[in-house]
């Protein structure tokens, strides 16, 4: 499975078509290509290539938003690789805005009296707006370079100290997470590893109303930082990462950096504007009087109804937030059903 390591993995915002250009590094065993997604909510074969001329192996992939894994597994005995040449896929997500990078090394971080700061205030928010959410009798600490790991070097920076959160936490927890605002899209990158051995960490992401979850990191190592990326497709909301106390034990983390594009606050996370004069709403149907084509998207960004007709029925959608948009214009609209 990819969480083990060497994987190629990208976000696609929906339906993508997907080719591989490969061979098998053995001829016997032969390789195997494999494609997942994020949750591993399905597991399908792309591909068995052969150990001569490399060939194009392709795959049609339908669903919402998500992250795609392509990797090959060890599903017989002896080195079944595979060599990858080439990968193409339709309706990657952009990566968008500038990035905005929170290294737990800097002074900002390494003067800060932890067990003052949230005995007291609970949550300290920088000025690049992240936010560290304690609860009220420490829960942080601040951990320099120690005999396992004497510092990440990441894209030619180094970063030794960490925020350490010794045990993780329940979903709908409001204490020890971190926290920023996005103004979309974001491309997430972090820094961490596993504050033990067994279990390993796990680091979840959500939205303040925990109205999606999805996993950013699983399996992380203690004895190693490792780095992990994760694409947020959805509307301007305030994001948070948490480790998941999903397994008995301390299934805490050391963070020793957060780096997010698409940073910011706006007025309001969707506005009404001059197309909803004519797109009305009623809990269990969408009037569009003038038959434009529209998207229903959940609060996670994944489109649940496309139509144009004068009245699209939304009995079939469970309770929540959703994004009306106007494809042609990109107005867009927030319903509360």
């Amino acid at each position: 499975m990819p969480y083990g390591g060497r994987y190629l993995a990208f976000d696609v915002a929906g339906d993508s078509e997907i080719a591989v250009l490969a061979r098998s590094y053995n001829s016997s065993p032969a390789g195997k290509i494999v494609i997942t997604d994020h949750e591993e909510t399905f597991v399908d074969t792309i591909g068995r290539p052969t150990q001569g001329v490399a060939k194009w192996y392709t795959f049609s992939y339908f669903g919402g938003p998500t992250r795609l894994y392509i990797y090959p597994p060890r599903w017989t005995s002896g080195n079944c690789g595979v060599n990858f040449y080439a990968i193409t896929a339709t309706n990657v997500v952009p990566v968008e805005g500038e990035k905005t990078t929170w290294d737990f090394s800097d002074a900002e971080f390494s003067s800060m009296n932890l067990e003052g700061v949230f005995n007291n205030k609970q949550t300290y928010t920088t000025e690049s707006l992240l936010s560290v959410i304690g609860n009220g009798s420490y829960g942080w600490t601040y951990r320099a370079p120690d005999n396992r790991v004497a510092s990440l070097n990441y894209k030619g920076m180094q970063h030794p100290n960490s925020l350490e959160v010794p045990s993780g936490v329940a979903v709908s927890s409001d204490t020890r997470y971190f926290s920023f605002p996005v103004k979309g899209n974001s491309h997430i990158e972090v820094g961490v590893r596993s504050y033990n051995a067994t279990p390993m960490g796990k680091l979840i992401i959500t939205d303040n109303e925990n109205l999606f979850l999805d996993t950013l990191a699983k399996y992380t190592l203690r004895d190693y930082v490792t780095t992990h990326s994760y694409v947020y497709q959805g509307p301007p909301a305030t994001l948070k990462l948490m480790p998941s106390k999903w397994i008995d034990g301390n299934a805490g983390m050391n963070f020793y950096f957060i780096s997010a594009t698409n940073v910011g606050e706006v007025e309001s996370s969707i506005t009404e504007n001059k197309y909803t004069a004519f797109v009305k709403f009623n809990q269990n149907e969408l009037f569009n009087a003038n038959n434009v084509d529209l998207e229903v998207c959940d609060i996670s960004g994944q489109i649940v109804i496309r139509s144009n007709a004068a009245t699209v029925n939304l009995r079939n959608l469970t309770s929540g937030v959703y994004i009306i948009r106007d494809i042609k214009s990109g107005n867009t609209m927030k319903i509360l059903k």
